[in-house]
């Protein structure tokens, strides 16, 4: 969702510059891989939620990542905040499990088709640190706090929308925690 066009700040990539990754959503290719990630929802005092803008695609969306050998789900989403955003954060609970062979992530330069495994928790930044957020330049290239009523006017990709409005639903009380 909102590839297309540049909305809110978007930078369009080059045209000559090849994708590093292409997600599909729906009709996808098969996936040669699952990788395990960890995404965090981080909402401030306010309520504002943290957002990530990805460098290769343009579009936002909760930071997070691969989780390393050796690595809890909760270790790699402080690490992970930590790097794209230089908020630290505490986790506070789990939003949900989500594993959808329909959404697949793929990697022209290596051939590889992710199937993602998502770990999605839901933290706070440690008190004291919930200041501008600063992108790390490598993956992302903009980290900024979004009042939820402007959420709509940011190109959001539709697995991450899906996993934003599971985990602001169980925040609210109106879902359990999601599993697939």
């Amino acid at each position: 969702m909102g590839s297309g066009g540049v909305a809110d700040g978007a930078v369009p990539r080059s045209a000559w510059s090849p994708p590093r990754r292409i997600e599909f959503w729906g009709d996808t290719p098969p996936a040669t891989a699952v990788v395990a990630l960890a995404f965090t929802l981080v909402r401030d005092g306010t309520g504002r939620v943290l957002l990530v803008r990805r460098i290769d695609t343009g579009n936002w969306e909760l930071p997070g990542g691969t989780i390393e050998t050796g690595e809890t789900a909760t270790a790699a989403a402080v690490r992970e905040v930590l790097e794209e955003t230089a908020v630290a954060i505490t986790v506070t609970g789990l939003a949900g499990v989500f594993c959808d062979p329909s959404h697949v992530v793929v990697y022209p330069e290596s051939g590889q088709a992710r199937q993602q495994h998502v770990t999605l928790l839901h933290a706070a930044p440690v008190p004291g640190d919930a200041g501008e957020p600063t992108p790390d330049g490598e993956e992302t290239d903009a980290a900024r706090w979004v009042e939820l009523d402007d959420l709509a006017g940011f190109p959001i990709h539709p697995s991450v929308h899906r996993r934003l409005d599971h985990a602001l639903r169980h925040l609210r009380g109106d879902a359990d925690v999601h599993v697939d």
